[in-house]
């Protein structure tokens, strides 16, 4: 799935508009408390015109793959790493292997 410049600009023209007005009073010397609203008038932008961007890719190019193609995180690659070095929730089963190597004579 590629994106065009201006699908960018739509979606990130609200950080553009902040970032100048931050710029701006910045320069002029003004105070940054009026710059608070406009940050979040921009996170919010930027929120829906993404949730925009999808459904008029969807509807207009018939290209769902924004929504389709999620692929979740893994969240049992951290307890398949424990697992494989034998560390984290499963650092008792090298202890044990270790004492039973130990109580055998086997040493190291």
């Amino acid at each position: 799935m590629r994106f065009t410049w201006r699908e960018y600009a739509f979606v990130f023209a609200g950080v553009a508009v902040a970032a100048g007005a931050t710029g701006v009073s910045v320069a002029l010397g003004w105070s940054l408390e009026s710059v608070g609203p406009v940050w979040l008038g921009a996170l919010v932008w930027t929120f829906v015109a993404t949730i925009a961007h999808v459904l008029w890719r969807g509807f207009r190019r018939g290209d769902w793959s924004g929504v389709r193609n999620y692929v979740p995180p893994d969240h049992r690659a951290r307890d398949r790493f424990d697992w494989e070095t034998r560390s984290g929730a499963y650092a008792h089963m090298r202890i044990l292997e270790d004492t039973d190597r130990l109580m055998r004579g086997r040493g190291y």
